[in-house]
């Protein structure tokens, strides 16, 4: 078999294969698919295909797994999956052209990973194969539709795609995978598109084709991912508050307004994270109450007399009441000074709710950032029907309740915010 010696002899090759129509073995020298576009660029001659994960991200699981085998081993991973088009043809998302494959020009599906790390500063040459040959399929494609396919057959759930992977892949298909950052650029924001976008049946790259704008805007925002951040590690339940900051700007078109509330939450969070007590004492100190629970007039209040700005709000219910319930006897005391009984993990039980409270005290904050008395949650009897009688909180979040109109009992529901703007969105869309 003839060794592939320089990126043009592989094009001779690919107009070979893209004229007889099947896919053809040969062997490649690894630093022709190490070249470059030109000495000053990062891009790659033999580009990835269109769908291709985050490979820089799956590099680095790769090194931990050369260094458990002390280096490279023979005749493992050294395959390599090269997509051959047959024609030009393009990648259109949301009417435009996202990305576009050239008659015969070479892209790499199978092996960015490898090529990455390999193509490292640092990475130690026993890491690579000692011949310096890789082994590679080339195969023509007329479409990216095909591509696709043997893309997810090849890279599958049993080789380690993840629903990560998926929606990085979904990143590059809408080509925004160079704009994303920080947290959102691993592609960890599944239940984050599940809950902003509702409709089951929906794929990865539809998700993020509907929200990509929203994902780079948000991604963008300074300090997003730090840890004093809503949007950052330290919430619990940070996918309910990503989605809420996806809805909202969506429905308000990313507007400045909109935009400069989410960082003034970022910047408050600072403050509130570089010493939490003093944050707190001085707005407690507004109402005649001590941050203090031993004090008679902290064990005298409720949720209910409570006025904090909506800002103060978020960085309470996001911050300091996980951290309170985490204290000796929180977890029982701590229930009536919040929404949401002891604010860990609650997303999992009604994350309608929890992006409805950031949803609501986000566009509260956007029209006025002032202090107020929370709004009182009544706990009211709904009875469905002679065998089922229970309790349902009514709340500025949504919910449902009877009451008498003319005599008889009415279900009355109270629509949420999330489902306000999910309507407000989306309409009536079918699953």
């Amino acid at each position: 078999m003839t060794t592939i010696t320089s990126y043009d002899a592989l094009l001779e090759r690919c107009e070979q294969v893209a004229i007889t129509g099947k896919a053809e073995h040969c062997d490649i020298l690894l630093d022709v698919l190490r070249e470059k576009s030109d000495e000053n660029s990062d891009e790659y001659r033999v580009s990835p295909v269109h769908c291709q994960r985050n490979h820089e991200e799956h590099s680095q699981d790769l090194e931990e797994q050369f260094e458990e085998e002390n280096g490279y081993v023979d005749g493992l991973g050294n395959n390599f999956h090269i997509v051959v088009p047959t024609k030009d043809f393009d990648v259109i998302s949301n009417g435009k052209v996202t990305f576009q494959y050239f008659k015969h020009d070479p892209n790499l599906g199978n092996g960015n990973s490898r090529r990455n790390l390999w193509d490292g500063e640092n990475c130690p040459s026993n890491y690579r194969p000692p011949s310096g040959i890789i082994h590679s399929v080339l195969k023509p494609y007329s479409d990216h539709a095909t591509i696709k396919r043997h893309y997810d057959k090849i890279d599958n759930k049993d080789n380690a795609q993840s629903g990560a992977d998926d929606i990085y892949g979904a990143f590059r298909a809408n080509n925004i995978h160079k704009d994303v950052k920080g947290y959102i650029a691993s592609g960890k924001i599944g239940r984050v598109l599940k809950f902003a976008y509702p409709f089951s049946k929906k794929t990865a790259f539809e998700q993020v084709k509907v929200y990509k704008d929203e994902i780079v805007c948000t991604s963008n925002l300074k300090d997003y991912d730090t840890p004093w951040s809503f949007l950052g590690r330290n919430n619990a339940n940070r996918p309910c508050a990503l989605a809420a900051v996806f809805l909202l700007l969506k429905e308000r078109n990313r507007e400045d307004d909109t935009k400069n509330v989410i960082k003034r939450v970022i910047n408050e969070g600072k403050i509130y994270w570089e010493d939490p007590i003093t944050y707190f004492t001085k707005v407690f100190d507004r109402f005649g109450v001590k941050f203090n629970q031993f004090d008679s007039t902290w064990q005298k209040t409720s949720l209910m007399k409570f006025q904090m700005t909506p800002i103060e709000r978020i960085l309470w219910e996001t911050f300091q009441i996980p951290d309170m319930s985490k204290q000796a006897g929180g977890e029982q005391s701590v229930t009536k000074y919040t929404y949401f009984e002891n604010g860990a993990q609650y997303q999992f039980n009604n994350p309608k709710r929890i992006i409805s409270f950031y949803l609501y005290m986000l566009q509260k904050a956007r029209e006025n950032n002032v202090s107020y008395v929370t709004e009182k949650a009544r706990i009211i009897p709904y009875t469905k029907d002679t065998d089922n009688v229970r309790k349902e909180r009514i709340e500025v979040f949504g919910g449902a309740y009877e009451k008498k109109v003319r005599g008889q009992l009415r279900e009355v529901q109270v629509k949420s915010p999330y489902d306000t703007i999910i309507d407000s969105i989306f309409g009536e869309e079918d699953e």
